[in-house]
């Protein structure tokens, strides 16, 4: 066991999230070190440490307005049952009305009272069944033994395969920002796949988010990792051309919903490599894509709480209760999004098309095989470097990517949300 912290902003936990920061943030770091030497100049790639505990909190710490955001719902946190602990994640209204069906409830107030009369399995189980999110609060040797965490004890973290040759796409107009003419189709949210490509855009990509219309991103989630992208609201069921054009003229795809979820619309991995071998495919899960949880759904927090995280960064209330915890930063999602990072440009650079595949378990995993930290308490009044982001929504303020080029803090302007057709804009 280390004596303290690497950040005294996450000595509050006895797990290791500055090793697993950086680490990943190093990937990121030599990988796009590489694409800056195709342009034969002398740029400087950093990971700038200091940087890295407001990075991974920059929704936490995001201002719009002046405006400190709010993460999360009345439906999401830990609550008690019968026989221990749950965790519930229902910041997203389809979320929510799953959870309100699976225990017969209207309002976040009754979720207590109906899970003290359940175990935390029936209460994980029924509301999965439902289309909620949920696991129960599970220690590392329980989870150890759970059929998911056997059958995918040697799935890595973030690995690529490489399917094939491609033409390098990288335009030498300004060679400071080394993605310059790389095309990258976005369909993620939440934290981890936006943040991957939050970084791809700062460094020159051409990234279009593209939404389904009847699932609208969180407003202050989508400004949190939106610097640099253009946004579109499309219905992938409605024009297959449309999609056919986006797919052909994309070089990278990164695709963050749950496994199976858009395979109607001919977007599995395996199938988009078939039918667009140029591509670059990232596909990102909560729990990898085999197992008995390979097709659920999944958050960070949920995944804290399956592989016994939360139970070992449990601490007391004021009344003296001991009660699950969570680790100071959404460390999974944002080191997660930085190993795709690295694993996407790895293949740009060689030359290659192919898969890269990434899952937020493979971050615990990863975490929970470090060596532990004692603990300590830590002032939180800290003062992380802010930026101000130039914004269609107003005065944005975000701590920046924990990566300098040049030197100089990566940023790129925030457009509205579903401000852009679904289109390219024409190669230069």
């Amino acid at each position: 066991m280390r004596d303290h912290a690497l950040f005294p902003e996450w000595s509050s936990c006895p797990l290791d999230i500055g090793q697993l920061a950086l680490h990943s943030v190093g990937v990121a770091a030599r990988a796009i070190e590489k694409s800056v030497t195709l342009h034969d100049k002398n740029l400087r790639v950093q990971a700038d440490h200091h940087l890295i505990p407001a990075a991974f909190s920059s929704l936490d710490l995001m201002r719009v307005n002046g405006a400190v955001t709010e993460s999360w719902s009345a439906y999401s946190g830990f609550f008690r049952a019968a026989d221990g602990w749950v965790r519930l994640h229902g910041n997203y209204p389809h979320h929510r009305r799953s959870i309100e069906v699976a225990l017969g409830i209207s309002k976040p107030e009754y979720i207590q009272d109906c899970l003290r009369d359940l175990t935390s399995q029936s209460a994980e189980t029924i509301i999965r069944d439902n289309g909620g999110i949920a696991s129960m609060v599970r220690k590392p040797g329980e989870w150890a033994e759970h059929p998911h965490a056997i059958e995918t004890e040697m799935t890595s973290w973030c690995q690529a395969l490489t399917t094939g040759e491609r033409t390098r796409i990288f335009s030498a107009g300004r060679a400071d920002l080394p993605l310059q003419g790389v095309r990258v189709l976005d369909l993620t949210r939440v934290i981890a796949g936006p943040t991957c490509t939050q970084l791809l855009a700062c460094l020159g990509a051409e990234v279009l988010r593209v939404d389904p219309p009847n699932t609208p991103e969180l407003e202050n989630q989508y400004i949190s990792n939106a610097m640099g992208k253009r946004s579109a609201v499309f219905n992938f069921s409605e024009n297959r051309s449309a999609v056919d054009d986006l797919l052909n003229g994309a070089d990278v795809i990164v695709v963050g919903y749950r496994p199976g979820s858009l395979d109607k619309f001919g977007l599995a991995p395996a199938e988009l490599i078939d039918q667009y071998p140029h591509l670059v495919v990232a596909s990102l899960s909560a729990w990898g894509e085999e197992g008995p949880l390979g097709k659920a759904p999944g958050f960070d927090s949920v995944v804290q709480a399956a592989t016994g995280i939360s139970w070992l960064c449990e601490r007391q209330t004021s009344d003296g209760e001991t009660i699950p915890g969570a680790l100071p930063a959404q460390a999974l999602d944002h080191s997660t999004g930085f190993m795709m990072v690295a694993e996407i440009i790895n293949l740009l650079v060689a030359g290659s098309a192919g898969i890269v595949r990434a899952n937020l378990l493979g971050a615990a995993k990863a975490l929970l095989s470090f060596p532990r930290v004692q603990p300590s308490p830590h002032d939180a009044s800290s003062h992380p470097l802010m930026l101000n982001i130039d914004s269609d929504y107003g005065e944005v303020q975000l701590p920046p990517p924990p990566i300098t080029l040049g030197e100089r803090f990566l940023q790129a302007p925030i457009k509205a949300y579903a401000s852009s057709g679904a289109r390219w804009r024409p190669r230069r």
